[in-house]
């Protein structure tokens, strides 16, 4: 198996690691450096790309890095922990709960519930409690260069993964429509290339979609194989769609007394 981080630069002070195993791209992690330490957000896709990823910034930025922010429990953002244990990882108390419920190794020792602020010599790294693609979903922003790591929240130019069973599919829309009102200009996604404002909102119409689809399946009682999936995304990854369409269908039965058809 070949695997690959690439490190490029977004700002002065931030990066997006690009991990490749065996030629396809995989999920992607970032960097932050403040005066005399790094913060970093997810540690790549796995235990073979994290000292890759991690040499990677620390050579780029010449310092060391003190935190990881672990943005969800999924095996691609958390497999390569380990590479940082001697860091001090932080997450969500939702992410927490899960890794320990989990047997995942090394569960965020520092946890938040809705905001968490890493500072140093004036420059700061916000941490906030997303939800939406997973309970535990959180992300890290960097205002003053105008820098938002969204992990899983946003899927660039990629068919969205939003079949986890605790996908609140209300609690995305709303935290994307929350970030368009931020001020940024470089989106860190957590899978797919760099790019800003313009790929959220392409999300955001792809989640409202398939919510109003699901609606109109529900409505007819047709089952989940009747939701009309949008057709934003060119590619979708084998199953990625059906079990999406099964949770939205799942998601919103149990909301079916709450919805006015």
């Amino acid at each position: 198996m070949s695997v690959e981080c690439h490190i490029k630069e977004t700002t002065d002070r931030t990066v997006i690691g690009k991990t490749v195993i065996n030629g396809e791209r995989d999920s992607n992690a970032g960097a932050v450096a403040l005066d005399t330490f790094i913060v970093a957000v997810d540690p790549s896709s796995t235990a073979d790309s994290a000292p890759i990823f991690r040499r990677g910034i620390e050579e780029h930025f010449k310092l060391p890095t003190k935190y990881l922010h672990v943005t969800h429990y999924h095996g691609d953002h958390t497999k390569g922990i380990g590479a940082f244990r001697d860091t001090v990882v932080v997450g969500t108390s939702q992410l927490h709960q899960q890794m320990t419920r989990g047997g995942v190794p090394y569960p965020p020792e520092l946890t938040f519930t809705d905001k968490l602020i890493i500072e140093e010599g004036g420059h700061r790294v916000e941490l906030h409690y997303g939800g939406g693609h997973t309970a535990c979903s959180s992300i890290a922003y960097y205002p003053e260069e105008r820098v938002i790591f969204l992990g899983d929240l946003l899927f660039a130019d990629e068919f969205p993964w939003a079949g986890d069973p605790s996908c609140d599919p209300d609690q995305w829309i709303a935290f994307l429509e929350e970030t368009l009102r931020l001020d940024i200009i470089h989106v860190v996604p957590g899978h797919g290339p760099l790019c800003g404002k313009e790929e959220v909102r392409r999300q955001l119409r792809f989640l409202k979609e398939l919510r109003l689809n699901t609606l109109k399946a529900l409505e007819m009682d047709a089952g989940a194989a009747a939701i009309e999936m949008p057709t934003i995304y060119e590619e979708v990854p084998e199953s990625r769609d059906t079990r999406t369409a099964r949770h939205f269908y799942d998601f919103y039965s149990n909301k079916k007394d709450m919805i006015m058809f």
